[in-house]
């Protein structure tokens, strides 16, 4: 069973370095409200599979000003895998994900994205190449990854 902490506030800073062999960066200056896409997000049709708690894994999806509340969190039923569809209600370019992974060996380790994909399932998803892989970082704090811009353009509102 895997148990995580999780924000997906979709910050569209470009800026950040790489440390600790990670290409992410932590919590930075408040200017992550005004480059939220939070309100691009369609969170009627946000849906997770693998969740132990229904709707546990759209409420991790949270806006800037909550990203420190460790209150709302996901957790998977069965095994350690967790997959999150997130809609968005028009085209964006996904600039970098907030993630608050939490320290233990019962957190991710990997985020994998798969770009303008509605029918990823644990039935389907070996089959595609996830459009970029992340390690991710074992800290109590908020990380900051960055995403290739380029492949992350998400032209009909789909993520």
């Amino acid at each position: 069973m895997s148990h995580c902490r999780d924000e997906h506030d979709h910050s569209r800073d470009g800026h950040g370095h790489g440390h600790h062999g990670h290409d992410h960066d932590h919590d930075g200056p408040e200017r992550g409200a005004e480059e939220s896409l939070y309100s691009r997000i369609d969170r009627d049709n946000v849906r997770c599979l693998n969740e132990r708690e229904p709707t546990s894994g759209k409420n991790v999806i949270k806006p800037w000003n909550e990203r420190e509340d460790t209150t709302k969190h996901v957790e998977s039923d069965i095994d350690e895998q967790l997959i999150i569809f997130i809609p968005f209600t028009g085209s964006i370019k996904l600039k970098s994900i907030l993630i608050k992974a939490g320290p233990g060996d019962s957190c991710p380790s990997m985020l994998k994205a798969y770009i303008n994909r509605e029918d990823v399932d644990f039935d389907t998803v070996e089959g595609y190449t996830a459009t970029q892989e992340w390690e991710l970082v074992q800290s109590p704090d908020v990380v900051e990854y960055q995403t290739r811009i380029t492949k992350m353009y998400n032209e009909n509102g789909q993520r």
